[in-house]
Order: C-alpha cells, then structure tokens, then sequence
C-alpha cells in the first residue's frame, strides 16, 4: 500500500477513535446530530457530497456484517434498510 494511503488509513483511524470518544456521553445524540451538521453544512459542497457518498458506503459495510447483539443491532437494521432503500441512487462528484 503506497506510503501516503497507510496514513489517510490511521488518521481517518484516529479521527474515528476520537469521534466515538466524543460520543461516548448518553442521551447528548441530539446535541452531537446538530454540532454535526452544522459542520458538514460548512464546508464545500463538493466535499458535503463525498462525506455522504462515503457514508452510504460504510452504511452498506456495515449492514453486512454477521456479528451484531442487542447494542447495536437497531444500528444494522437501520443500516441495511437505508442501503436497500438507496441502492439505485448514484451521488456524482461535481
């Protein structure tokens, strides 16, 4: 693997890691969603456009994986059902 994807790998990583660290406060999801968008909405359009394309992406991984339990079983139903209803939607980069 080339020498600058290994480190878009352990810093998306770390980023992820520190997310999920962030999040880790129950009942604050809503406060999370609205400081979320807020910083999507404020960054290029094309680049909002990308975020998402990956995240249908991750939704689609994760919706296949075998292993789940009651924490996060509602997250792969969520995940599989936003893939099935999304499979025909193309998002172009512009």
């Amino acid at each position: 693997m080339a020498d600058w994807r290994e480190k878009q790998k352990e810093e998306l990583k770390r980023i992820t890691r520190e997310l999920f660290s962030e999040l880790n406060t129950m009942g604050t999801e809503k406060v999370a969603a609205e400081i979320l968008l807020d910083a999507i909405c404020n960054e290029h359009r094309t680049l909002q456009q990308c975020f998402w394309k990956v995240m249908k992406e991750v939704m689609a991984k994760y919706a296949e994986r075998a292993w789940q339990d009651a924490r996060n079983e509602d997250s792969v139903e969520f995940c599989r059902l936003a893939t099935e209803a999304t499979k025909d939607h193309y998002m172009r980069f512009i």
